[in-house]
């Protein structure tokens, strides 16, 4: 996945869960299988990988992060759901003394996809200025998003 090569990584992992394995095996196989087909563009498919490894491992912080991303932002009208996305990021709970950059960003999204555009923004100007801190190559991004929900707009995946 690293090396951005998710087609043939894509390939790798449906093979690699055709095998029986362990629970936290295929909870890896799935996660890894969504995170290729939302890199390719298949938001759906993405979708029901995250949502079978999420059932796999009902309290992974990465999975749950995952998931409520693809609630809230999915182009998808009758996939998307931002209750569900809250629900599921509200679920990790924070360290207070650390920005972490993805929840906020999410959390922004699910905000702004159930109309909450004032606290959507405040959430997205966190993750904005630790993505600043940290010197992120994803400001550019994080910055798009903090605009759509200035503009009273949700997040969509293209």
């Amino acid at each position: 996945l690293k090396l951005g090569q998710f087609a043939a990584a894509l390939e790798k992992y449906e093979q690699a869960l055709t095998y029986q394995q362990t629970p936290e095996y295929a909870f890896w196989g799935h996660l890894n299988l969504a995170r290729c087909h939302l890199a390719l563009g298949n938001a759906e498919a993405a979708l029901t990988e995250s949502r079978h490894a999420l059932e796999l491992e009902p309290k992974s912080p990465n999975c749950m992060k995952q998931l409520a991303w693809l609630l809230a932002t999915i182009q998808n009208d009758q996939l998307r759901d931002g209750r569900e996305a809250l629900e599921l990021i509200e679920q990790i709970k924070q360290n207070p003394k650390h920005v972490d950059v993805q929840w906020q960003e999410v959390h922004a999204a699910a905000l702004a996809e159930v109309g909450r555009f004032d606290e959507a923004i405040r959430a997205s100007r966190r993750a904005v200025t630790a993505a600043k801190s940290i010197k992120s190559k994803r400001l550019p991004e994080l910055e798009a998003q903090l605009a759509k929900y200035q503009a009273n707009q949700p997040w969509r995946l293209p």
